[in-house]
């Protein structure tokens, strides 16, 4: 394949065609289905495209001289596209109850791919374990763009291309619940389940990184059709408001909660396993038992047994049973983005005090509001906490030996899967405002 950075993709027109309704069933407004489809057309980082303005060539005039790397995009490329549908019902059942239900599916006409057009296929394939996923021979199969094998490194990307698949999808469904009482109270609760896959959640910024930051198990030019990145699989939201007006006066009291399971993320070695020259974006093996791994190092092409390997095998095994997913997967590789985080929860309240000064032609309101975020944390230290991964390269690769053996490596002492997230995300705040409104 040729690729020519000079020349920027065809010229397309883009149709977005929508369609939707809202039918008042019995038209008295107390039930409406609505709904619609269309296509939906978006943009992309625009740094993708200057990269290729930016790295259109190389220029080798000796091995260890040569470009970042080449970045082009495909002729026929396509700014993203998704076929979006969804369907409603909004029902009144009297007495100030309103329940709403709602799916949507979107299925992705033109996503997002990196491939390197100089990367040649993976020759090898590793032996003496349960893993015997493909693996690159070396130099130049790997991926890289230079002459020369002493000049690898990461980054050293070779011909990054910007392309389209036509994969993907995400689908959701909605259920709420509204209550409206006559004296100033309302209550709201909803529940939303998200199912989203995809090629690549492209967790990066330059081609480069989008390319090489998605973990794989063998060839990174075919990634796993696997789980997005975005979106909590569960998500529970719902809020309190309650408002008093006085002769002058107003008073506002608004209680927001959210609880939610779903951030998603990666189990890798740390390491380069498959021997592509990019580390730590190789989807771990989930051992079944002690004969699917292999602890050590490799010296001269030989792998050389660790003393203590029998300890770090009963290490990774208590790790790998304490861990659900992991649990779960023995036997198998890990799936891109298949952990999810733990539930977490967070309450926060808001109040507003309005003192209104009528006067001839204007009214004067100053409004004072105290919010209080993750207003739990306020009483107890273990309350709206988020759990982080504590590591998600739980096995170090020490090197793969002559006979395409790999050898690892376990810390004895990881013994948990989260840690709690120190930073203000996990910390109760509390802001005080002063409004002045005239109108």
């Amino acid at each position: 394949v040729q690729v020519d950075p000079s020349q920027w993709p065809k010229t397309v027109l883009l149709w977005s065609p929508r369609l939707g309704f809202n039918y008042d069933v019995k038209g008295d407004k107390r039930l409406q289905i609505r709904g619609g489809t269309g296509i939906f057309s978006g943009r992309i980082p625009f740094v993708w495209l200057g990269n290729q303005s930016s790295n259109p060539g190389i220029a080798a005039t000796s091995p260890s001289d040569y470009t970042f790397q080449v970045n082009d995009t495909d002729e026929k490329f396509h700014w993203p596209q998704v076929w979006k549908t969804n369907l409603a019902m909004d029902a009144k059942a009297g007495e100030g109850w309103i329940f709403t239900l709602e799916g949507i599916y979107g299925k992705d006409i033109n996503a997002i791919v990196h491939r390197n057009y100089n990367m040649r296929a993976p020759s090898g394939q590793l032996t003496g374990t349960g893993d015997n996923r493909a693996v690159f021979a070396g130099f130049p199969e790997v991926n890289i763009y230079s002459a020369d094998a002493n000049t690898q490194g990461f980054l050293d990307a070779g011909t990054i291309v910007l392309n389209n698949v036509r994969e993907g999808y995400q689908a959701s469904i909605t259920g709420k619940v509204i209550k409206r009482w006559t004296g100033g109270l309302s209550v709201s609760v909803a529940y939303s389940y998200l199912s989203s896959k995809d090629y690549t959640s492209i967790p990066a910024e330059i081609a480069a990184d989008a390319f090489q930051r998605s973990p794989v198990v063998g060839n990174p030019n075919f990634p796993q059709f696997s789980w997005s990145r975005y979106g909590l699989t569960h998500r529970i939201v719902g809020s309190l408001f309650y408002t008093k007006s006085y002769s002058f006066m107003a008073s506002s009291l608004g209680v927001f909660f959210e609880a939610g399971q779903g951030n998603r993320y990666s189990f890798a070695y740390a390491g380069d396993l498959n021997l592509d020259n990019i580390p730590n974006n190789d989807l771990i093996y989930v051992p079944q038992g002690s004969g699917d791994i292999n602890f050590g190092t490799v010296e001269n092409g030989v792998g050389v047994p660790a003393d203590n390997a029998s300890a770090q095998w009963q290490a990774l095994d208590a790790f790998i049973d304490q861990d659900a997913y992991l649990k779960e997967r023995r036997g198998k590789y890990a799936d891109r983005n298949g952990v999810s985080l733990p539930w977490f929860t967070q309450l926060d309240l808001r109040y507003m005090h309005d003192f209104v000064l009528k006067g001839n032609k204007t009214n004067h309101t100053f409004q004072v509001s105290i919010d209080i975020l993750n207003f739990g944390n306020m009483f107890s230290s273990t309350w709206g906490v988020i759990k982080l991964p504590r590591t998600m390269t739980p096995i170090t690769v020490n090197g793969v030996d002559n006979s395409n053996v790999p050898w690892f490596q376990f810390d004895t002492d990881l013994k948990n899967s989260y840690v709690d997230d120190f930073s203000v995300a996990s910390k109760w705040q509390l802001q005080i405002g002063i409004r002045y409104i005239f109108n």
